[in-house]
């Protein structure tokens, strides 16, 4: 798949994809809405304000719309020349997030910025951070420097993608010491699309081959440093193949579990109603009725019909990504866009799945609609940045 680099300036439309931004402000609006309905039984009874998560969202949001709009208006084609130091950047806060990063439930995943209660997320922001470095990476020009293949699939491994793979691993590594191996799958899987669908041929596919090998590493090493990991897969596992939960072996993983399939079980063909969720009144743990499990209380509330609905607007999200990547006028505009848009799509996919109990629990959130600071302002960066793309036209 070739495409041209040279500088699209010449090529600017000078308008949005208006069907993407007003699918997105939609998004965004609804996601407001169901905040508020997930979140007014934590937020009254524990702090006596029933917009508390919704005043801070709000907060998110208007901070996501500004750095996407900063995103959309900067030059995408200067973007690697500053990807290093985006990089570099990361990796220092990922590595510092787990000496000083605050302990919540025994994971040091957040930095506490002590003010509002505001927290930052590294492992956010390397979503989109691998996602730009990837796309500068695979859309650079390169000479050949050897007929040999035996001595081509030594220089490729190496030197490119032995430098991709030895940093992909690097930094998968540390979220999963947070822990938080959802995320680092999430990147490790995002990485894969990009890097597939940017080439063909026999140092390609050995390539793709490497990156599903680290996957599936990734997996069994996560597992083996935290036992909890192979109870919430035997959980599920339990479940799957029983219909019923281990009384004998309850714990919380049963607990939350349970309670997900009940919301999204009661919802029935019309769900229950707005804001008539029960699961929400303490039975979904903590924050999760808004941020991880937000899908089960929606599916309770709207049903099997609401749910199809939804998951369609994802798949009609995904449809405008597609379109606006392949109307890039170059390859870095490309898999930029193949991979922010692949990036939200598979993340909302495994919120779904996990909250219909299609795939373990994953504590992941669904993009655009669940609570969360930096996933907030960080899917709205990547979501500039495809705007941004969608300024240009691929020439005839």
């Amino acid at each position: 798949m070739r495409r041209k680099t040279k500088s699209a300036s010449n090529k600017i439309k000078g308008s949005v994809d208006k069907r993407m931004l007003y699918l997105v402000i939609g998004f965004l609006i609804f996601g407001l809405i169901m905040i508020y309905d997930a979140s007014v039984v934590v937020a009254n009874d524990n702090f006596g304000d029933q917009f508390r998560f919704v005043k801070y969202h709000l907060i998110w949001v208007t901070l996501g719309l500004i750095a996407g709009y900063v995103a959309y208006k900067f030059d995408y084609h200067r973007l690697p020349k500053i990807i290093p130091y985006i990089i570099i950047t990361t990796i220092i806060l990922l590595v510092v997030i787990l000496f000083v990063g605050e302990d919540v439930n025994g994971a040091k995943r957040w930095f506490d910025l002590g003010t509002l209660g505001i927290r930052f997320q590294p492992s956010e922001l390397a979503k989109l951070a691998f996602i730009i470095y990837l796309a500068s990476w695979l859309s650079r020009e390169r000479t050949k420097t050897t007929t040999n293949f035996t001595e081509s699939i030594k220089h490729h491994l190496t030197h490119d993608l032995g430098a991709f793979l030895l940093l992909l691993g690097f930094v998968s590594f540390l979220i999963v010491l947070e822990p938080d191996l959802g995320t680092a799958m999430l990147i490790t899987a995002t990485s894969l699309a990009i890097y597939f669908i940017s080439s063909r041929g026999a140092l390609h596919n050995i390539g793709t081959g490497f990156i599903i090998g680290m996957f599936v590493l990734m997996g069994i090493f996560a597992s083996i440093l935290a036992p909890y990991r192979i109870q919430r897969v035997q959980t599920f596992l339990h479940f799957i193949t029983t219909a019923e939960f281990d009384q004998e072996r309850a714990n919380a993983e049963d607990y939350q579990l349970k309670q997900v399939i009940t919301a999204v079980g009661s919802g029935g063909l019309t769900g229950v109603g707005f804001g008539q969720s029960k699961q929400k009144f303490f039975y979904l743990v903590d924050i999760t009725p808004f941020t991880d499990n937000i899908f089960a209380v929606y599916a309770e509330e709207f049903g099997y019909l609401g749910s199809v609905v939804l998951i369609g607007l994802y798949l009609l999200f995904a449809t405008f990504g597609i379109r606006i990547a392949k109307n890039a006028p170059d390859k870095l505009g490309f898999l930029l866009a193949s991979g922010v848009t692949f990036w939200i799509s598979f993340q909302a996919l495994i919120h779904i799945a996990a909250n219909s109990a299609i795939i373990p629990l994953t504590g992941i959130t669904l993009p655009l609609v669940s609570y969360g600071g930096s996933s907030t302002i960080v899917v709205l960066t990547g979501i500039g940045l495809l705007l941004n793309v969608s300024k240009f036209e691929k020439n005839s």
